[in-house]
Formats: C-alpha cells, sequence, structure tokens
C-alpha cells in the first residue's frame, strides 16, 4: 500500500481566506485513495487505545476488490465496533475514491 506523502494543511471551514495544497496522483486500475480526518485515527476505544493509522491499513488492505461505498461503510463500522460505544470527542469524515480503469 502505498501512502501518499503530504505536509501540514489548513482546516476547512475556520477561516475566509485559505491556501489549499494541490496535487496530481495517477491512480492504476483498482486502487483505492482513501482520505480521512483524524477523528478517525484519535477515535478511542473503551481502554483510551486510539483506532490509529496502522488499523485503517489494515483493514483498507483487507478491501481491495471493494467499491468506493463499500470501503467507508466497512471503515466506518469497524471504527464503531472498536469503538464500543465510547465516547467520541472529533467528527469523522472519510472519502474513497476508486479507480475503475484508465481514462482515454
Amino acid at each position: 500500500m502505498e501512502r501518499i506523502p503530504h505536509g501540514p494543511g489548513m482546516a476547512l471551514g475556520l477561516w475566509e481566506d485559505i491556501m489549499l495544497d494541490v496535487r496530481t496522483v495517477s491512480l492504476p486500475p483498482g486502487t483505492t485513495l482513501l482520505l480521512f480526518t483524524d477523528g478517525m485515527t484519535d477515535c478511542r476505544d473503551p481502554k483510551s487505545e486510539p483506532f490509529g493509522l496502522e488499523r485503517i491499513k489494515s483493514v483498507l488492505s483487507e478491501l481491495s476488490n471493494k467499491n468506493a461505498q463499500q470501503v467507508c461503510d466497512h471503515l466506518l463500522d469497524t471504527l464503531l465496533k472498536f469503538q464500543e460505544g465510547s465516547k467520541q470527542d472529533d467528527d469523522v469524515t472519510l472519502v474513497a475514491i476508486h479507480a475503475n480503469s484508465l481514462i482515454k
């Protein structure tokens, strides 16, 4: 699984004028690009263990044959089971883009 590097960015919706990073990525057919907020990684279980990036990568690696909606649904279900009803301190946003074929 390739991780696309990024630098610090600005929060959206807090200021009127913002500077956005612009990146271009190539997604080979069958590739899924997953975007998520820190509410996903920072979510904690009843023992206060964070969900974390490694767990996201592990779950995502099992979903290579799923479409973008199925990836988001499965990740959210996995997060909720992990959380076991613990209080969520931050919002969770997931966006998945699944490349089906090359555009010609």
